[in-house]
């Protein structure tokens, strides 16, 4: 054997064992998660950097030039788009979880136990994520969310506040809110402002579905003892 290609050929077949083991399987199980979860967080700052450039225009600024509102509607345009990317994604993420990762969970029973006290504290705190939810369908099955930029000034101590906001009364005009959301809607104004209520869930929901993550090494000790030293044998 030529001495030159012996270490390439010695690791071609360490790494023709690692894709042919358990232990490969549950690294693209792993996988699949990080995936889901980077297009998720890629969304989500999408959305949040063209709400930021959308509000850091000042108020003399032809954003609000009322004869030609073109640069607006362009602005609100790649803004209604993110939040569909955004919300398109969120679910995607909900449902790979309910399909893949739940199932996973189940297969210990003092995991999975932890994993629905720990979903349910979240539920229970988190009262926008039905909303929001119904929101995707509402975007996906009914209509485009239709914002409004909003600017308004406190003389007192010159600030201007720069702000989108969606109207209660146009969304409700789907029929397809859940009562849970309906209950949510009741407690907001007929402004609603939206980036608010995203980022305040997007914030918490990060942190349930990170816990949850770390579930997944708790449910077969024996399993991620041998992922650790394959991974550790092949790269």
């Amino acid at each position: 054997m030529n001495e030159k290609i012996k270490p390439q050929l010695e690791y071609l077949q360490i790494l023709t064992t690692f894709l042919n083991s358990d232990s490969y399987e549950f690294y693209r199980f792993l996988s699949k998660r990080r995936l889901a979860s980077s297009v998720l967080r890629k969304n989500y700052f999408e959305l949040i950097n063209s709400y930021i450039f959308h509000n850091k225009h000042g108020i003399n600024d032809r954003m609000w030039d009322l004869k030609n509102p073109k640069y607006r509607q362009r602005i609100q345009i790649d803004l209604v788009r993110n939040i569909s990317n955004y919300l398109s994604s969120l679910l995607m993420f909900i449902s790979y979880s309910q399909k893949d990762i739940v199932p996973y969970l189940k297969k210990n029973a003092e995991v999975y136990k932890c994993y629905e006290v720990l979903k349910q504290k979240y539920l229970n705190s988190v009262k926008s994520h039905k909303f929001i939810k119904d929101l995707r369908n509402f975007t996906n099955h009914f209509s485009t969310v239709s914002i409004s930029s909003e600017i308004s000034q406190n003389h007192n101590i010159n600030d201007v506040r720069i702000d989108i906001f969606v109207k209660k009364s146009e969304i409700l005009t789907w029929d397809g809110w859940s009562k849970d959301s309906k209950v949510f809607l009741e407690d907001e104004s007929e402004k609603i402002y939206l980036f608010k209520i995203l980022a305040a869930h997007y914030e918490e929901f990060i942190k349930f579905q990170d816990m949850t993550y770390l579930y997944l090494f708790l449910v077969d000790s024996t399993k991620i003892s041998n992922y650790m030293h394959d991974i550790s044998e092949t790269y």
